[in-house]
C-alpha cells in the first residue's frame, strides 16, 4: 500500500461515517414512527414484537463500524501530526482528515493550486516514513 493509498483510507472512512450516521438516523426514525389509525388509535410502523431488539442489534453494529472509522481517522491524524513542516500538516489535514477538495485546500490556505500539488507530493513522501510497518506491504 502506498502512502497515498494509506492516507486515502481516512477520506473513505469519512464517507462511510456520513453513510452510517444517515442509516442510524433513518433507522431511528423508522423505529419511532407511529401511524394514526381511523378511530384515533395509533400503531407503530411494524407488527414485529421484536423490532426494538433488532434495532438495538443493528445500532450496536453500526456504532462499532463508526468507532472503527473514527479510529482510522485518528490514526491518520496522528501520522500527519508527526510531519516536520506545518504546511505539509495543514495541506494533508485539510484533504485527508477534513475532506476538503484540493481546490478548497488551496483557497483555505491561500496557496496556488500548483503550490498545493507540490506540498502534497513532498508531504506524502515524508508520510512514507511514518506509516505503521506492514501497511506499506499490504495491498
Amino acid at each position: 500500500m502506498t502512502a497515498r493509498e494509506w492516507l486515502n483510507r481516512a477520506r473513505y472512512a469519512d464517507r462511510e461515517i456520513k453513510s452510517l450516521e444517515n442509516t442510524i438516523a433513518c433507522e431511528r426514525e423508522r423505529i419511532t414512527s407511529i401511524t394514526p389509525k381511523l378511530g384515533g388509535n395509533t400503531t407503530s410502523g411494524s407488527k414485529d414484537p421484536h423490532k426494538f431488539d433488532h434495532y438495538v442489534e443493528l445500532l450496536d453494529e453500526l456504532e462499532q463500524k463508526l468507532n472503527e472509522c473514527y479510529a482510522l481517522k485518528a490514526e491518520t491524524f496522528a501520522v500527519i501530526k508527526r510531519l516536520r513542516d506545518p504546511r505539509y500538516r495543514s495541506v494533508l489535514q485539510a484533504y485527508y482528515v477534513r475532506g476538503c477538495t484540493w481546490e478548497q485546500v488551496a483557497v483555505e490556505l491561500n496557496y496556488s493550486f500548483r503550490q498545493v500539488v507540490r506540498l502534497r507530493k513532498a508531504a506524502i513522501k515524508e508520510v512514507e516514513q511514518y506509516i505503521p510497518s506492514g501497511a506499506q506491504d499490504a495491498t
